[in-house]
This record gives structure tokens, sequence and C-alpha cells, in this order.
């Protein structure tokens, strides 16, 4: 006889899967059970047992994972009669889906009905059918891109809810999420809020072993970190049941009211995990249809998960109406989840429970990304500084690293500083800091010119003539910069206050007005002498107002650089590559290309790429770059490209 799903002998084991909760949290509110209840047999008897002595099994073995554990614990509870309040008390602290309560109700007899035995039918019309290649395939590719986001309010008080990435530095979530952040006036982020909100990608069920927080990666948000955003509906009051159907006044839920914001990070996650794409007409729902959605999602700050469920129709005015409603579950913490359909396509920003006037949920009610995607004007812009090259632009070799030097790039071409100083010996990536350079600035907007250590000599004259012809200018017949014999004044007032301004004023004019960097190369191989022209340079790199236009990048400097001011100054050290730069190149090549590679097998090309480089000790990143484009490039390559 098949067990039902009222059978009392299946009953711990069905509650056990409603659970929705750490086993840590569920231990807390069994002991909490426990100790108000009497001692077994009345005054006298012995203490009921706590969660991990009741959970062992007959042989002291311990439970083999949580569903074990909670399904162990449901059975003691109803042995000794309480569980009816145990249920109830997982209830109210919300660690327990309310569907339980049908479990609880008793078995109603079943009629008899003439069947009829046939081999096979299809049940569900919107289920349908899945490859299991395809399902695969699709969970891997959503997986990276779910976070949590969390907001810390004052008090000690949180708020949390769920987001995806839809920009290489961008996260779509749902507005009430963030809303405790906002001035209730303006609807614009409260000063410092940045400093209260994050995201955490890679929250998921560990493997054996590890703790589900062991590979967290959390990012914060820039100062200005609420891109565009669109407020729910008045009448969408949020309460820890849901919303109320009673009062939710559909005719003004329009495209006014979408309920999303885009936080901006700091950094650009989408490039190492991909971005979902927002829908085109093809990804739409349609009234009527019977589909399946998947919600990704956090309940309750638990680990990512997933929930299956069917479209049930649209809600809301306008036209296409402004709201989707769904039967997957969800949890508060749900809350900007990402719907999507059997093909993986995104269709919906999850929302909410709505719940009829007894508080039972009648639907889960979701935001069609169609609509979002419509508002949406800034959510893709880059911030540079916060998006590091991974491939040189020309020869596409790979960039392994160096994300702080390409931050101090983007400092100098903000003005925040003059001068970038990369110290570190050769092989290490010297002179490839000038390609990156290079390759970081567009040609159009930039003039870069390269000086050898060696071409610097002794005499000003000759250097600032030098510095001059390479940015493509010259000196006009019969001109000549200002001689020290004529300049009537100290050696140091002439260069300073006669030289060097001519000296910016015929480089600015040759340069058309671009910003002009100037590229000191083979400073660890050459010493340049003491003397008028290392004065120039050094006048040029601390010449805010006479030559705001000039950036410096030193390559192999070995001391210090007198009279430049500190704060003008960014030092760049150079080391030799760690697994992270690997991992993070691999990464990125597999998501620009559309390559699927779990963590394990890009473990095992970090490894591999790294013992590689480690067989030259003086040359490591060649041996590195080497490595991969030889072994990784071929199987992390667009289809059709090799």
């Amino acid at each position: 006889m098949g067990v039902g799903p009222n059978d009392p002998d299946s009953l711990p084991r069905d509650l056990a899967g409603y659970v929705i909760c750490s086993r840590v949290r569920f231990q807390e509110i069994y002991d909490g059970v426990t100790r108000e209840l009497p001692p077994v047999n009345g005054a006298g008897g012995a203490a009921r047992e706590l969660f991990l002595s009741v959970v062992l099994g007959d042989d002291l073995t311990p439970p083999a994972n949580d569903g074990q554990a909670f399904t162990r614990a449901f059975a003691g509870a109803r042995a000794e009669g309480w569980l009816k309040l145990l249920v109830g008390r997982c209830l109210e602290s919300t660690v327990l889906d309310r569907k339980a309560l049908d479990l609880m109700k008793p078995a109603q007899p079943k009629k008899k009905t003439k069947t009829k035995t046939v081999l096979q039918a299809a049940l569900d019309i919107a289920e349908g059918y899945t490859d299991p290649n395809a399902y695969a395939s699709g969970l891997l590719r959503m997986v990276p891109k779910i976070c949590l986001v969390k907001a810390r309010l004052k008090g000690g008080r949180s708020t949390q809810g769920t987001g995806f990435l839809i920009g290489a530095q961008s996260v779509l979530t749902a507005w009430h999420v963030i809303e405790p952040l906002l001035d209730p006036n303006t609807r614009v982020p409260v000063p410092d809020s940045h400093k209260q909100l994050s995201v955490e990608f890679d929250y998921v069920d560990p493997l054996v072993g590890q703790s589900a927080r062991a590979n967290v990666r959390s990012y914060e948000v820039v100062e200005d970190w609420l891109l565009e955003h669109s407020p729910c509906h008045d009448s969408e009051q949020l309460s820890t049941k849901g919303m109320s159907s009673t009062l939710l006044k559909e005719a003004g839920i329009d495209a006014d009211h979408l309920d999303f914001a885009v936080l901006r990070l700091k950094g650009s996650p989408g490039r190492d995990r991909g971005v979902v794409v927002l829908p085109s007409a093809g990804a739409a729902l349609r009234e009527g249809e019977q589909t399946k959605l998947l919600v990704f999602q956090h309940p309750n700050q638990f680990p990512q998960r997933f929930a299956s469920g069917t479209f049930i129709g649209f809600f809301g005015g306008g036209e296409p109406p402004a709201r989707l409603r769904h039967r997957a579950n969800t949890e508060p913490g749900s809350s900007g989840g990402l719907c999507v359909n059997a093909d993986f396509e995104s269709v919906g920003l999850h929302q909410a429970t709505v719940v009829d006037a007894s508080g039972t949920a009648i639907a889960n009610q979701a935001i069609p990304t169609a609509l979002i995607a419509a508002r949406l004007a800034r959510a893709f812009q880059i911030d540079p500084i916060l998006d590091p090259m991974w491939s040189l632009k020309d020869t596409k070799e790979p960039v392994l690293g160096r994300e702080d030097f390409q931050k101090s790039v983007w400092r100098l071409v903000r003005g925040e500083k003059r001068v970038i100083a990369v110290r570190g010996q050769r092989r290490m990536g010297l002179t490839f800091s000038g390609r990156i350079l290079r390759s970081m600035l567009p040609t159009a907007d930039t003039l870069v010119v390269e000086i050898s250590a060696d071409e610097i000599g002794r005499d000003a004259a000759k250097l600032a003539k030098l510095l001059l012809e390479r940015c493509g200018g010259k000196l006009p017949d019969g001109e000549s910069f200002p001689a020290e014999s004529a300049a009537g004044t100290t050696a140091n007032a002439w260069l300073r206050d006669q030289m060097l301004p001519d000296l910016a004023r015929r480089v600015q004019g040759a340069a058309a007005g671009k910003p002009v960097w100037i590229v000191l190369e083979h400073l660890d191989r050459h010493d340049v002498p003491e003397d008028k022209a290392r004065e120039l340079l050094l006048a040029l790199m601390g010449a805010a107002t006479d030559a705001p236009f000039m950036r410096f990048l030193l390559l192999g400097v070995k001391n210090t650089l007198p009279g430049v001011p500190a704060d003008f100054i960014e030092d760049d050290v150079l080391t030799w590559p760690v697994t992270a730069d690997i991992d993070a190149y691999i990464q990125r090549r597999c998501t620009a290309n559309n390559v699927l590679m779990d963590t394990d097998e890009r473990a095992r090309w970090v490894t591999t790429v790294m013992n590689a480089a480690r067989k030259d000790q003086a040359d490591q990143w060649q041996k590195a770059v080497d490595f991969l484009v030889e072994n990784v490039h071929p199987i992390t390559a667009k289809k059709g490209n090799g």
C-alpha cells in the first residue's frame, strides 16, 4: 500500500521537507519548547531530551544531513505527544512553510472509484518534460548571478532581500528592500547609507565539511549607489504575512510603480559571473498559458534556493499589466528574487505574497522584467575604475592581476594624482605596465610618449627639446627655450619660473589639448644623473598649476622623488602571480565566451597554471601567460573559434 501525504508513518519526514531554516536555528526553537514542557511522567520525572540528543540514531550515530535531523526531531516530539506544539512554534517563528498545516489534518477516507490503469499520462501541462542537460546548464549559469542583499539599519536591526546581476557593476532588487535607507520625503538615499548596504554572492549550501559561508564573496556599494528605481504602489503595504488582497488598488498599480531598484557595486562581478539578460518580447508570458516558472531567492536569509511553480496570470493597471502572479514557494527575504521561464529567460522580479482577509496566501506576485527593462537608462553604465581590464585590446594577451595598477591609472585620469611609481625587478611586468596603460587610454583622447632613462641626460634644454619632439612638436626656426645664462636669477628660479612654463605651453600646443602621459622606461637599468634635466622632470611632476594636463608613469623607479608632493604619487609594487590572479582571468574568459566551467575544474586549471609558472622563478608571469594561451585558451574559446 502506498504512503499518502497524511499517512502517520511519513509525517515526520514530510514535515522535515517544509523546514526553511538552518539546523542551528531549528535547534534553538526545539530546545526552547522542551524547556517549557513539564518533565517526562510529571514532577520528579526525567528531563526531556534536547535536540542534539534526540536526533541521534538508535546506535548513537549522528544524522547524515539536515533532513534526517529534522525528521528525528519531529518523530521524537510526536512520540511524546507535543508535535502540534512544535509545529505551531515553528510556524510562529517562520521556519516552517505554512503548507505544513495540510499535513497536520486528519487523513480523509478515500472514496471507491472505478479506475483504469494506463501505462503513462501527462498530468501537468505546465510542468512538461525537462532536458536534464539543459536544466543543469541553466542552473550553473543562474546561481552565480544571484545575491543576498543586506541593509543594516539603526538599533541593530536589518532587512534582507534577494538581487541579481544585470550589468557588470549593477544589481537589480526590489525597491521595498532598500526603502528603509531612503529619505521618506525625497526618496533619495540618506547620507552615508552606502555604509549600511552590501550584497553577497555564492551563499549556497556547502560541500561536505564546509560552512555555507565558506566561499561567500561580498561587495559594498558606491557612495552614489542608487542608479535607478521605481517605488511600489501605496496600496501594496507589506506585512510579515504579505500584501493584503483587500487593500490592493489594481488600477493604480501601473508602470509608474514597479517596485525595483538598481544598485551600483564597488566592483564588476558581472564580468566574472555574467549577467541576467532582461527579456526580449520572445520571453514574455501570455495570459492563459500554463507556464512553469523558477524563482531564485534567499528565503529567510537562507542559503540560495530556487522554487518551481506555475504562472497564474497578470494583475494591475496599464497595458501590459504591471504585475504577474505565480505559485512558486517564497518567504520573507525572497523579495527581489529572479523569476525565469523553462528556458531560463528572465520574466519577473519577485515582489511579495498576496494574502486574503484571513491571512492565507493566495498567490505570489512579481514585476515583469520587460517593464523594468524599458525604464532603465543608467543601469548599464560602467565606472572604469571599478572595471579592471583582463586582456589587452590590441593583441588580446592576458592581463593577470594588476587591478591596483589600473585603479591608479584612473585616479590619475581623474586628476586625483599625477605620478605612478612602479617598483619591481625585471620580468615582473615593468614594460607590460606601459602596454596596459596604452590599452586603457584611447589614442583619440590621450597622448602617450615614451622616454628611456638613458635618454634623459644632464641638460635641461636638451631634455625639453626631446619631450617636445616626442609630443609631435618642434621649436620654430630662430626660437629656443629660455637660457639659464640669460635668466638673471638663481638656477632653481630659472627652471621653475621660465623653463618649465615655456615647455608646458609648447607641449600643450603640440598635444592639441589632449592629456599627455610621459612614460619613463628602464629606470631599473639606468641611473638618472643628478643634474638640471632630472630637476626639470621632478619639477614637471609637481607642476599641478603650470602643467595640469601632464601625467607620469615611472617604470622601475628605485628612489624617492624629492620635491614632488607625496599626495601626487601612487606607488605600485610588483609581485609574482598568485592563484587569485589566475582564477579571476579564467573565470572572466569563460564568462566572456559563454563557456561553462565549474568551480572544481577551474581550481584544477589554476593549480596547473601556477605549477607551470613556478618552474621558472625569474619569469613567472610569462610562463603563466604562455601556459594559459597554449592550454586554457583552446578549451575556453567561443564555439566556432577553435
